[in-house]
């Protein structure tokens, strides 16, 4: 057997590997996030997203992200470089460290990060990954900061709709007993927006009020 085959048998493990295999798992559990919240999918009840057999390989959930269209191109060619760095770790036992991955991922992290060393040096291509894996990891997270603001302030808007369908149903109700019901309520409802409107409150006080 060949020798280099034969130490790789008997060593239990990378670390090179484990690194990006925790670091892809964790930019997973990021996507997983924004997609889950732009499909309204719940997590855990999530087919697609969740942690078994039949949930979307890795790169068709990057894949899915791209096709959100948020991010620039370097952005986008940086998250493929990475996705295809996770890859070659995941699927190919010959790649144990950096310096074994392609050369196309070679060349994209030099021409990114103007790297002068020579690539085969091992500390220096870590220092290029690290620095591919920090920016993935941030532009994924200020777009799920993005996406969840936005979720957010939907899911107010659609709180504050139902909410309103919920109180005119019970005026109509009222109504049927009361005739003049309707109208007094409208009149309350108007006498309250015009003095909110006179004498607003301040944000001090707004901050004091429960969330509920």
């Amino acid at each position: 057997m060949d020798k280099r085959i034969e130490e790789m048998l008997n060593h239990s493990i990378s670390d090179v590997r484990s690194t990006v295999i925790d670091h892809a798992v964790k930019i997973e559990f990021l996507i997983n996030g924004i997609l889950s919240r732009v499909l309204g999918l719940y997590e855990s009840d999530s087919i697609s997203f969740g942690n078994t057999s039949s949930a979307l390989p890795f790169i068709k959930k990057v894949y899915l992200l791209l096709d959100l269209k948020l991010f620039t191109k370097e952005e986008k060619d940086k998250l493929l470089a990475f996705a295809e760095i996770r890859n070659q770790f995941a699927h190919d036992f010959m790649i144990v460290k950096l310096s074994d991955c392609s050369k196309d991922i070679q060349n994209k992290l030099k021409k990114w990060y103007n790297s002068k060393t020579a690539i085969s040096e091992i500390k220096d291509f870590q220092l290029l990954y690290q620095r591919l894996y920090d920016d993935v990891k941030n532009a994924i997270e200020h777009l799920l900061e993005i996406t969840i603001e936005k979720g957010g302030k939907k899911g107010e808007e659609i709180a504050s709709l139902r909410y309103n369908d919920i109180l005119f149903e019970q005026v109509d109700e009222y109504s049927k007993t009361d005739t003049d019901f309707k109208n007094k309520f409208i009149i309350l409802v108007n006498n309250a927006i015009k003095i909110f409107e006179d004498n607003p409150p301040s944000d001090e006080s707004l901050n004091s009020l429960p969330f509920l």
